[in-house]
């Protein structure tokens, strides 16, 4: 098969890919939510499914002898988190 004709047949599965995927409903509709919970945080979508949760420690003493993050470092990445819909350019659901 010819370089060219490859590079062609990729470029129309890398848009029948991205068709498929930017058409289809969210899994996992924006907003994205923080919440803290004991120990640590959760991020949370707009339907209340649990996304993801980043457990921590108090003080930064106790984090670094379990090593493990301390809450101020889980509460930023949960934050970041939660921002993901927004950098991928994802809508809000409609009701």
């Amino acid at each position: 098969m010819c370089a060219a004709v490859r590079v062609v047949e990729l470029d129309f599965i890398r848009r029948c890919h991205f068709r498929k995927y930017t058409t289809m409903p969210r899994r996992f509709p924006p907003p994205w939510t923080v919440e803290q919970i004991p120990g640590g945080y959760k991020v949370k979508d707009a339907n209340g499914q649990s996304l993801a949760y980043v457990y921590a420690r108090e003080t930064k003493a106790d984090a670094d002898i379990a090593k493990v993050l301390t809450l101020d470092e889980a509460r930023r990445i949960t934050s970041n988190v939660a921002k993901l819909p927004t950098f991928l350019g994802a809508q809000p659901v409609e009701e």
